[in-house]
Order: C-alpha cells, then structure tokens, then sequence
C-alpha cells in the first residue's frame, strides 16, 4: 500500500508513540511471565534463612505439579488422533454439511502442520503457568521455493509442465517475453509460429508454441496459514480494556530478523542497515531469568560480521487510524524501532490471548501461579524445617562439665568405637532435642489438602485413585465425561479464549485464500461446485474427547428408554410424546435430533397420500366381494332353472326323453356353471390388476413427494 511520506511521517509518529505508551504494561506483564516460570521450574521461593543460618533451598514443585497434571488433561480433551477436536458450526443461515466438514479438515490440517501439537502444547502450558497469558499469531506464511530441471532437446512447454509436480512454473527471466529467442546462463528458449487449419472457419489460423531447454529455472510459490506461539516479550499491548481483550485498539509484535531476512520482504536496505547498527549500538539488556528463556524484553545481541547477518527490531504495529483515509480504519504498520516501512489494510487483528481465568476488569486474569503460590511458599519453608530438624537430630549434642573432658575426644565421637576420656563420672550427658510437634505435622499434611482442593481438577467420581489409572478409567461408562465436567471451568476458558479465537484466525485465512483448500485426497477444490460462508457465518465447537463418550451413551439409554416407555404402553405416553422426550435428551446432550430419530409425525401431503392408499385398499375388497356375491347369484338362478325344466319333463310322461333331456340338461347345467364360475373369476382377476396399477401410480407420486424433501429416498426401488 504506497502513500505519500507525510502519511507515512504520521502513521509513524502514532504507531511508536502508541508503542512507547504499552511499555510500563510490557514490562509488568514480562515480570509476571519470569516470576511465574521460576516456581515452575522450582527455582522459588528462595532459601529459607533464621537468624543469620540458611536452613533449606529445597522446593516442593506445587506449581509443577499440578500444572502437567492439568495440561495432560486439556490436551487430552482438545485433540484427538493428532487431530484438533473441534467442528465447525454455522451460526447464520448458511448450512452445508460438506462445506462444513470441509473447511474443519483444512483448518485441522493447517494448525497441526509444523508441529501443531508442540505448539498447542506450549500454548495451553504458557496460559496455566503464567498470568501474562498465552498468544498466538495466524498468518499466511508466504515463501518461494526454487529447483532445476535439465533437458539436452527442445521441450515445447506445455508438454514440459507434464513432467513437473503440480503447484512449480519455469521461471522465466524477465526479458523473456521481448524475445523470440534468448539464453540466460545455462537456460534456453525459443518461440516458434505454425499455421494450421482452423475447423470451424476453415482459414488458417497462426499458434505461437515456446520451446525451453538447458538449466530450466523452475520456482514455486507457497501460501499457507501458519500458527505460531508468541513470547510474551515480543508483545507489546493496550490493557486499558480489561478483561475484554476485543476492544483492544493496539498491538505491537517484535519479529527478530536479519537484515537479510528483512531484505527478501522487500524493506528499503539503507533503513534496514541503520536500524542494525543503532540496534548494535544500544545497551546489552540485564536479563532476569536466563539467556535462552526469559528476558526484561531485550536479546542478546548478534556479533556477525556478515552486514546482512547483524540482527535487528522489526516492529508490525496492528492498530486504528484515521491519518490515511480520513476514517478510522484498521491496519497493520511495519517499522523499524526509528523508521516507517510498510502498511497494509487489514480485517482483523490476527492474535488470540489465552487465559487460564478471566477476571472482569483484570487484562492478566489468574493462573495456576496465583492459586499455587501461597502453597509453594509455606509448604517448602516447612518442608526445609523438617529436613533441617532431621539433619540435626541425625547427630548427638552434649552437655558437658568445662575441663573435665577432652574437647578434641568428644568431637569425635561419631566414629565407630570412638572412646571419650573425662576426669569425673558425669562429665558428658546428652542433650535431649526437642522434636517438631504434632500440630506442625498436622499443619504441613492440611496444607497439602488445602493445595490440592484449590489446584487439582479430579475431585469426587473422577478421583481415579482408588485402584483405577486414568487410562483405564476411560472405558468406565461416563467416567471420562464426569472428569471432562470437573474440569470444566478450566477447559472453557482456555477453549474461548485460546483455542477458539486462533481457529477462527485460520477460518478467516482459509476464507480469504480460498485457493487454499485442499480435498481429503489433498488436491485442490474446485471452487466453482462450492459456495464458501463469510466470515463469522461459522463458530467454533470444542468437542472434548468425553463428548463422544458421553454422546454415545445417551443414544444408548435414549434407546433402552423408548424401548421402555413403549412396552409399557402407557396411555398417557403415545409415539410422540416419546419422540418429543427423545428430542429434549438428544439437544442437551448436543445431538442433532434429525440425525438419531425419526418422528413419527408425518407432513400433510403424505397423510392425504397414505389416505388415499387406505380408501383404494378398502375399494379393492368391495369389489371383490361384490364380484363374488354376483357370480354367486348368477349361478342359483340358473341351478333352479334347470330343476324346473326338468320337473316339466318328468311330468309329460314320456320317460326315456325324459331322463335323456334330464342328462342333457345336467351335463349343460355343469358346463354354464363351470362357465359362469370362470367368467367371475376372470372379471375379478381383472379389477385386481386395475386396482394393483392404481397402487403402483400411487407408489411413485409417494416416492416422488418423499424425494422432494429426502434425496436419499429410492424411486421405484432406485437410490
């Protein structure tokens, strides 16, 4: 972003005045961060001295203690086969679960490449440790690799991109493109014209091809998002806010480089050069916890005598202003500790601070430093009381008659065998040490409960203790989920205030780069099959291992409970009072409802289309009977027919025609019978497949409504 040197002289003057006005508040927070690693690692509180006489320097590592026995816990509830445990969730109305999943293995992927986990690690260990807090820094780390590749013959190049990884281009020197043919150190090119036929116009059309060969240049550009953990001394910060780390209006972050580092970004060189001899120049820092760890804010100084190996300060400064356009806008600015740099128009600012507890008003809150003070101080002191009255009650004291005995005999008498010469009986008696009493004991071992009570996040069900390790205790039904609840307050604030925000730090640079995102084969997305949310459509969703745990169960008691209730058949508990009950349990326990149930509620349209299905059933059997009855009918009419005839015949008294037309008019009674029954079968198979067709039509308009709103539904038995 250029602007004239008056903005520039500006900008300048309010980013460092807003940076030397953050120096009291780096300070404080720098002392906080180096006192509360010295009870870490057992270096506080100092030696123990009663009257004159140093007693002890032994440590009880309260601190320690209990800090690697809560940050096990937090990385075991955040991560999950090297994978952070977390969903992205959309907060407006944009909903697309592939997107979702999506974007949530990028954003995985991107935090735990280089070494995400050491870096989580160190985050959530430097929230719990230190009252300064934790920060982490998202940004697109943008870097240039460079390879050769070498052909002996003309390689036209779009053939020669075949041979070459995705992602790598030839780089091609900048008279490249006046040329038609050129060589550059061990790299050849040429442009050749052909004429060929074009299939549409028929006329000749002219194709310009490049041909490459020698030392071929070849470089590939790298954008990625790129996490990292930031010293509380490279920090420089507005804490007039509070606890309400948003409202924040200015952030200093001090990148240590080289000035040929800082040259590959494209600084000016001449203020580069200046800003390293002055930094040079400048007092050597007093340091307060070691060289390597911690210091008041300063580094030891680079002696190269390489010019673009000598160090120096490069300060981007992430803040508002109005001085450039007139409206106050956000920016992050790039200076030397004396000169302007750089400035570029940003979105946000691209830190998250973690705390182990907010304090309301409070910028550094509390840590496990505040709690495990107190604790450290007095049961070390105690405990070096302790050892020091052992030591002494471990060798003997005397009382003795001046010039009755050899001094040199009695102080030597803890030899074995070693024999005191006195001049009178009675000379020596030993003298009786009192013992530390009972009370101090009581006191040591209730301070221990008292530590433990304050600092310990297994208390009651998840005291695993008792017979039961911690890794065998997660196949204890809800055990893991009972200590994922002791442990909540702790975990929520380190998810909200570290894990959260620097998530969605990578969220807001996958969005911005979306070229980015890569599929779960790793290859790039195609970007036109997808719609990609704004920022802030998406919130980030902790999901502590004891979730899937506890999920799981309540599916399983959700079922043996609907079981339950409708064996029971209760009358006043119908199907949907149980599916409204199951759909209370599934929401609290975080579960998706149309996920694990199915309501037994139906839409209108499939009432009015299962209605007409039961009315066609019940049409179907009338006509069935109806049939039945009418060939019925038919066929008694005919029988007594026939009987009457028959009756006329024997009564003319011609015998034998009588008994032949009685045979005649049986065996044609027997054919019309058989008759009559096959047409009413035939009739009846017929309404059959009329109505079986109208079934079928009612089938498909069901399956196509019901594919209308469910996609996985089959058509005609087709998914």
């Amino acid at each position: 972003m250029n602007i004239s040197k008056q903005k520039q002289d500006l900008i300048l003057t309010q980013v460092l005045n807003d940076f030397a006005s953050c120096e009291d508040a780096h300070s404080t927070g720098i002392e906080l961060d180096n006192e509360s690693y010295l009870y870490y690692v057992g270096q506080k509180p100092a030696a123990t001295v009663i009257e004159g006489t140093v007693i002890g320097d032994f440590v009880v590592p309260i601190l320690s203690i209990y800090a690697r026995e809560t940050l096990s816990q937090l990385l075991d509830s955040f991560t999950e086969d090297d994978k952070l445990a977390v969903k992205l969730r959309p907060s407006g109305s944009f909903k697309n679960q592939a997107v979702e999943d999506l974007l949530t293995d990028n954003v995985n992927h991107y935090f735990f490449k280089d070494g995400g986990y050491e870096k989580l690690e160190l985050a959530i260990k430097q929230a719990l440790i230190s009252p300064a807090g934790a920060w982490t820094k998202s940004y697109l780390d943008q870097r240039v690799m460079t390879d050769k590749a070498t052909s002996k013959n003309w390689v036209e190049v779009s053939q020669f991109y075949t041979f070459i990884r995705e992602g790598w281009d030839i780089d091609f020197p900048i008279e490249f493109q006046d040329q038609k043919r050129g060589k550059k150190g061990g790299f050849e090119w040429k442009k050749e014209t052909t004429v060929a036929v074009d299939p549409q116009t028929r006329l000749p059309t002219e194709n310009e091809l490049w041909f490459v060969k020698g030392k071929i240049p070849l470089i590939k550009q790298i954008n990625e998002p790129k996490t990292d953990v930031i010293p509380s001394c490279d920090i420089w910060v507005d804490t007039t806010k509070g606890s309400d780390f948003n409202k924040i209006r200015h952030i200093t972050h001090r990148i240590r480089m080289t000035v040929g580092e800082a040259k590959q970004r494209g600084y000016d060189p001449e203020k580069l050069t200046k800003a390293a001899k002055q930094d040079e120049d400048s007092t050597l820092p007093s340091l307060f916890f070691s060289e390597d760890f911690k210091s008041r804010g300063e580094y030891v100084k680079n002696q190269s005598t390489d010019p673009d190996e000598q160090e120096l300060d490069i300060l981007e400064h992430y803040g508002y202003s109005a001085h450039i356009e007139g409206e106050t806008r956000l920016y992050k600015t790039t200076t030397t500790r004396f000169d302007y740099l750089d400035i570029d128009e940003i979105n946000y600012i691209p830190f998250a601070r973690g705390q182990m507890e907010t304090l309301l008003g409070n910028f550094y809150g509390r840590s496990l430093y505040d709690l495990a003070k107190p604790f450290q101080d007095e049961l070390s002191v105690m405990e070096r009381i302790n050892r020091h009255d052992a030591i002494m009650n471990s060798f003997p004291a005397w009382q003795a008659l001046q010039g009755n005995y050899e001094r040199s005999h009695l102080l030597q008498n803890s030899r074995p065998g070693a024999i005191v010469e006195v001049k009178q009986i009675g000379a020596i008696q030993p003298f009786e040490r009192k013992a530390l009493p009972e009370s101090f004991y009581r006191s040591q071992e209730s301070l221990k409960q008292l530590a433990d009570t304050a600092l310990s996040t297994r208390n009651g069900a998840t005291d695993f203790s008792n017979g039961v390790d911690r890794t065998s205790a997660k196949t204890v039904q809800l055990g893991l989920y009972q200590e994922g609840l002791d442990g909540s307050i702790v975990s929520k604030n380190v998810a909200r205030t570290l894990i959260e925000p620097t998530l969605r730090n990578i969220l807001r640079l996958v969005l911005a780069y979306p070229e980015l995102l890569r599929g779960p084969d790793g290859q790039p997305v195609d970007l036109n099959n997808i719609v990609l949310p704004e920022d802030g459509d998406f919130i980030c969703d902790i999901n502590t291992s004891a979730d899937d745990l506890a999920q799981v169960n309540q599916i399983m008691q959700m079922g043996q409970y609907a079981l339950q209730m409708s064996q029971a058949q209760l009358p006043f508990m119908n199907n949907d009072a149980i599916y409204n009950q199951l759909t209370i349990f599934a929401k609290r326990m975080d579960l998706d409802p149309e996920f694990v149930l199915t309501s037994p509620q139906v839409s209108p349209e499939q009432q009015e289309i299962e209605k007409q299905r039961s009315d066609m059933v019940m049409e179907m059997d009338a006509i069935k009977i109806q049939r039945e009855a009418a060939a019925l009918r038919k066929d008694t009419a005919e029988t007594a027919l026939i009987d009457a005839k028959r009756v006329e015949l024997i009564k003319d008294g011609s015998h034998s025609r009588s008994i032949q037309a009685q045979e005649s008019l049986t065996a044609q009674a027997k054919v019309m019978a058989e008759k009559s029954s096959k047409d009413a079968q035939t009739a009846v198979k017929a309404r059959d497949v009329e109505v079986k067709d109208r079934a079928v039509s009612l089938e498909a308009i069901l399956g196509a409504a019901k594919h209308t709103t469910d996609i996985t539904a089959p058509i005609n038995g087709v998914r």
